[in-house]
């Protein structure tokens, strides 16, 4: 079974001692599907998995009881969370680093950033004006950051909507429909880096939910609930508990 190689195990290692300090110690750590912890001896499929198992290991020796043995699964081939960078402030670099870093210490593979109007466009320079947006060069070098513990930065961007700053300065007034939506099928709005196609593939793939919603016949949630419900009440009868149940929802037709 091959072990990791030397410099991917340094780098990981270097990502995690920032979040759990020092190790007095390595485990040898060796390539194997999932992720696995015998003893001193940590079996891992990837950068991403080699992090988590680094930090299962260290948190191990601080907590024994803390470590767990045999097999951790992967449930979700992509998981992480999102950080809104649209509310006129962003996190810093190095702060998106640190997160980057909790993230592979978790287990989790990918990171969203939400940017509206909070990146760079050369061509537009009231795009983010102000807004704390960061530079092409400061994304390229977070992903590639990300991408030494087997995260994915995922850039999360308006093609259409939601620009209201943006669209807030005079020299954005012949791209503007209403407050916050660019105006499409103008000239000088296609020549920028939102694409139409890209807005009708979002369209086209609405309409097919709508239309798979559509085509739903029965109420699969209501059933579920109405076998959930008579396995409380027989449960309360047989305790001599009263039969009553709280059902909490969202729905106006519930």
């Amino acid at each position: 079974m091959a072990t990791f190689d030397s410099q991917l195990l340094n780098t990981v290692l270097c990502h995690v001692q920032k979040i759990t300090g020092p190790f007095s110690e390595v485990p040898v750590c060796s390539q194997a599907p999932g992720l696995r912890i015998e003893n001193n001896h940590l079996y891992c499929e990837d950068a991403n998995t080699l992090a988590r198992g680094l930090f299962l290991w260290q948190a191990g020796k601080q907590h024994p009881e803390l470590l767990p043995q045999g097999t951790e699964t992967r449930h979700f081939a992509s998981c992480g969370m999102m950080f809104d960078q649209s509310r006129n402030a962003v996190l810093r670099p190095d702060a998106v680093r640190r997160y980057i870093d909790i993230s592979a210490c978790l287990g989790m593979n990918m990171m969203m950033l939400y940017c509206e109007d909070t990146y760079t466009l050369t061509d537009y320079p009231a795009f983010g004006h102000l807004r704390g947006r960061y530079t092409r060069e400061e994304l390229t070098a977070l992903d590639a950051y990300a991408a030494e513990v087997g995260v994915e930065l995922v850039p999360c961007i308006q093609t259409l909507a939601h620009l209201a700053t943006f669209l807030t300065w005079p020299s954005s007034a012949g791209l503007r429909d209403q407050r916050d939506i660019l105006l499409i099928d103008e000239p000088e709005t296609e020549e920028t880096e939102f694409q139409k196609q890209q807005i009708q593939d979002e369209i086209d793939e609405v309409e097919s939910i709508i239309a798979l919603a559509g085509s739903i016949k029965q109420n699969a949630k209501i059933t579920a609930l109405k076998q959930a419900i008579g396995t409380a009440f027989a449960y309360q009868a047989e305790q001599n508990i009263p039969q009553k149940v709280v059902v909490f929802t969202e729905s106006k037709r519930t």
